[in-house]
C-alpha cells in the first residue's frame, strides 16, 4: 500500500460450499472495474483486493479509507462503479 495513494479495499473472498461471499458475487470484476477507472481519471488512489472484511452475507464489499473516516460499502454493483469512482475522486483528488 502507497503512503500517498487514497486506498480503496475491495473484498475478492469466495467461500466454499456455495456460502454467501463477495467473490462469488462478482467482486472481481468490480475490482477491475475500478482498478481502470481510477487508471483513466488519473485519480491519487489505489484498488487493494482484500480476503475478507467479515460482511459476506451483505457483499460485495468496499472500504473507501483508513481509520475513522473510512466509508464502508456493502452490496456493491458493477453497475455502481461510476458512482464509487465519483466518491473515490471527491477523497483522493489527481494525481
Amino acid at each position: 500500500m502507497s503512503p500517498t495513494l487514497f486506498p480503496v479495499f475491495v473484498c475478492i473472498h469466495t467461500r466454499m460450499g456455495g456460502q454467501p461471499s463477495c467473490g462469488g458475487r462478482g467482486s472481481e470484476a468490480l475490482l477491475a472495474a475500478l482498478q481502470k477507472g481510477i487508471a483513466e481519471r488519473g485519480l491519487a488512489a489505489e484498488i487493494l483486493p482484500i480476503r475478507c472484511m467479515g460482511f459476506c452475507a451483505i457483499g460485495p464489499n468496499v472500504r473507501l479509507g483508513l481509520g475513522k473516516d473510512a466509508q464502508l460499502l456493502h452490496g456493491v454493483t458493477l453497475d455502481q462503479a461510476p458512482d464509487i469512482l465519483d466518491k473515490i475522486a471527491v477523497k483522493a483528488g489527481k494525481i
